[in-house]
C-alpha cells in the first residue's frame, strides 16, 4: 500500500514523518474494522465510510473515532481542521482490511457484509471531482466488488465427502471413525443445501412465475417486471448472488433502455405495492442504510433524496442494484436471527 500517494491527498507535500504516522493510524484504524464481529455492524461501519465520501466528511461517530486513532500518532490532530485527512484514512484502512482478511468461513459473515455494503453503496455514486480522492474511492470500489466476487463462487463450491471407511483403526483410535463421521455429514448437509438453491432456482425459471406480479415474467416486459425477478430471486438465495444468478434475471432485459431513480419510482408507480410486498421483511433493515440501500429505500419510500439519484442507469444497472440489495438485506437479517 502507497500510503504517500493517499497522503498527497490531502497534502501535496508530506514529510516522511507524516507518511509514517498516517502509515501507524490507517494499520490501527484497520484492525479496529477488523474487530466488527457482526454483519450489521460491519454493514453500519460501511454505510458511515460511504456516506463520508458523499459528503467530503466522516459522520461525527466515526470522525470521532478515527479522530482518536489518529491522535495516538499525531497528538496535535483535530478532525475539526483534518476532516479529509481523516476521510483518507478511513478509505485506506478499509483498502486495506478488504485486502487483508480471506474468510474460509461458510457462512455470511462480518467481512463478507462489509465489502457488499460498500461496493453496493460507492458503485452508487457519481465520480468525485478531486482526481486524487476518486483515485481512491475507485480502488476501494474495485477491491469491494472483488471480495464479494470470489465470496460468490467460493460459497458455492461443493465439499469432497471423505470416505470414512479407513477411519475403522484399532481401538486405541477409536475416535477416528466418528470423527470422519461427522465430516462426512456436515459435507453432505452443505452439498445439499446447494442443491436445494439450485433446484429451487431451476423450478422458479421454468414456471416463468412472478408471485408478486401474479403473471408470467415473459409477459412483463417492463421495468416493474424485471424489478419483480430481482426481489423473488433474492429471497430464493442462500448465499451472495454469482454472476450467473445475475444473467438469469437479465435474460429479458432489453440492453438500450435506461433511466434515473425518480423515473423508476414514476414507471412502477402502478406496481409499487406488489413490489413491496417483496420488501416487508426487509423494511427494518433497509430504511436506516440509505447510503447502501439507496433502491430499496426508495422503493420502501416513494421517494428519491440522495444527491445521486438523478443520474440515468441502465435497465440491467438497476435489475442487478435490486438483486444485490436485497440479498445483502436478507443475508444480514438472516445472522441476526441466528445469533
Amino acid at each position: 500500500m502507497n500510503v504517500a500517494r493517499y497522503v498527497r491527498i490531502f497534502n501535496l507535500q508530506p514529510s516522511d514523518e507524516l507518511v509514517e504516522k498516517r502509515s501507524a493510524a490507517i494499520e490501527g484504524l484497520c484492525k479496529a474494522y477488523l474487530t466488527e464481529e457482526t454483519p450489521l455492524s460491519a454493514l453500519q461501519l460501511a454505510a458511515d465510510l460511504v456516506r463520508g465520501v458523499r459528503e467530503g466528511k466522516l459522520p461525527k461517530k466515526l470522525g470521532e473515532q478515527t479522530a482518536g486513532v489518529i491522535a495516538l500518532h499525531s497528538p496535535s490532530f483535530s478532525i475539526e481542521d483534518g476532516e479529509l485527512d481523516a476521510l483518507v484514512c478511513s478509505l485506506a484502512a478499509a483498502l486495506r482490511c478488504l485486502a487483508s482478511t480471506a474468510s474460509d468461513d461458510a457462512s455470511f459473515d462480518a467481512r463478507d457484509a462489509f465489502a457488499c455494503a460498500l461496493s453496493s453503496g460507492l458503485r452508487f455514486q457519481k465520480p468525485l471531482a478531486e482526481a486524487r480522492l476518486e483515485a481512491l474511492r475507485k480502488e476501494v470500489l474495485e477491491a469491494a466488488l472483488g471480495r464479494v466476487a470470489q465470496r460468490a463462487e467460493a460459497l458455492r463450491e461443493r465439499i469432497e465427502v471423505e470416505s470414512f471407511s479407513g477411519a475403522e483403526q484399532e481401538e486405541s483410535e477409536g475416535d477416528a471413525r466418528p470423527d470422519a463421521l461427522l465430516q462426512a455429514v456436515d459435507a453432505l448437509r452443505w452439498n445439499a443445501e446447494l442443491d436445494r438453491e439450485e433446484i429451487d432456482l431451476l423450478w422458479w425459471v421454468l414456471a416463468d412465475w412472478s408471485s408478486l406480479l401474479r403473471t408470467h415474467f415473459s409477459r412483463r416486459d417492463d421495468l416493474a417486471g424485471f424489478l419483480a425477478g430481482g426481489l423473488e430471486m433474492a429471497g430464493k438465495l442462500r448465499h451472495l448472488p454469482a454472476e450467473s444468478h445475475y444473467q438469469i434475471i437479465l435474460r429479458f432485459v432489453p440492453s438500450d433502455s435506461s433511466c434515473t431513480l425518480s423515473g423508476l419510482i414514476e414507471a412502477t408507480a402502478a406496481d409499487i405495492g406488489a413490489l413491496r410486498q417483496g420488501l416487508e421483511h426487509l423494511q427494518e433493515l433497509v430504511p436506516n442504510h440509505r447510503a447502501v440501500f439507496p433502491l430499496l429505500s426508495s422503493l420502501i419510500s416513494g421517494q428519491t433524496t440522495g444527491s445521486d439519484d438523478d443520474c440515468a442507469h441502465s435497465f440491467s444497472t438497476w435489475v442487478r442494484r435490486v438483486l444485490t440489495e436485497a440479498a445483502l438485506a436478507r443475508q444480514v437479517l438472516a445472522s441476526q436471527a441466528e445469533s
